[in-house]
């Protein structure tokens, strides 16, 4: 995937300029049409290897955002400008694209994932949640809880909470670091029930708007006998909030065969069932309704909803 540096300057000027090829770091390149197909998350794994290939190792353990990736955790469309490692040689110094962290770490805090130095999945989810913002850190959170406790729809509570206590543990390790305050919130909200990072964003949302009682994956008695699961059921507010990513309707993989029209039908009628069923409001919310409190603020205005928190003092 990476391409080292063969090229004649004028070649490698002009293959950038005109989006041929893609500078990753210093030397290592990737095709322009494959970058442009990548996921953020992908893009910025990309990004890693390059820094790990060009350091022949000696490039610290990856940290924060760049270990996430590693650990194919989503980051929630966050792309980060530059690689996170822990510094492991004070002679080094951070540059244009790797920054590089003072940060004291625990050697149990340090795992191998493929051939690459990183910070445990605990660690992980503790230094995202409270460098990152909100909504990246509980998409993160939400990952982690979901691949250790969730299995189809069974959620071992045991799992879950003994991982969220060693997350506790480690922010009593910390006192005073950045961004503790939102790495807590973050921890005592995390749950891997979640389904997607969508999902995981707009529950951090409604709490911030004021919501304490969400509850997810409220099982639904459906027409034909089985059950749907609305994402996040808020009582206070009568109403189930959904996240409708486009993937469900352009990724064929998730169409099982169906159109996207069909797709858009069958999603139609789920919502009028549910709403029939149980007499609550649905809400459809996208990506764009997630960027902060206020604009979802705004769309559940739009239902008639008032949330109970003003959008301007969060």
């Amino acid at each position: 995937m990476l391409l080292q540096t063969g090229w004649a300057d004028r070649s490698l000027r002009v293959g950038l300029e005109r989006g041929d090829i893609h500078r990753l770091h210093r030397g290592w390149y990737i095709d322009g049409s494959l970058w442009n197909d990548l996921y953020p998350e992908q893009r910025h794994l990309a990004h890693v290897f390059a820094v790990v290939a060009a350091g022949r190792g000696a490039v610290g353990p990856m940290m924060g955002a760049s270990a996430a990736v590693l650990q194919m955790l989503p980051l929630w469309f966050l792309l980060p400008d530059r690689v996170h490692t822990l510094l492991v040689d004070r002679r080094a110094s951070s540059s244009r694209d790797v920054l590089r962290h003072d940060i004291p770490t625990s050697p149990v805090d340090i795992v191998d994932v493929d051939g690459i130095s990183c910070t445990s999945l605990a660690r992980t989810v503790f230094d995202v949640a409270r460098m990152e913002s909100p909504t990246v850190g509980i998409a993160c959170a939400d990952a982690a809880f979901r691949r250790l406790a969730a299995s189809g729809r069974d959620y071992d509570e045991v799992v879950a909470e003994e991982f969220r206590a060693e997350l506790r543990s480690l922010i009593g390790k910390a006192p005073g670091a950045r961004g503790l305050r939102r790495a807590i919130e973050i921890v005592e909200l995390a749950d891997g029930r979640a389904e997607s990072a969508g999902e995981s964003a707009e529950r951090i949302l409604l709490s911030r708007l004021g919501y304490d009682d969400l509850r997810l994956q409220v099982p639904v008695q459906g027409p034909d006998g089985r059950l749907v699961f609305p994402d996040v059921e808020v009582p206070a507010a009568n109403a189930f909030v959904e996240f409708d990513g486009n993937a469900k309707y352009l990724d064929p993989a998730l169409r099982g065969g169906r159109s996207a029209d069909e797709v858009v039908l069958d999603e139609k009628r789920r919502d009028n069932w549910i709403r029939a069923r149980t007499g609550r409001i649905m809400v459809r919310v996208t990506a764009a309704d997630l960027r902060s409190e206020r604009a979802l603020a705004d769309r559940l205005a739009l239902y008639g909803i008032q949330v109970p928190r003003s959008p301007w003092r969060v």
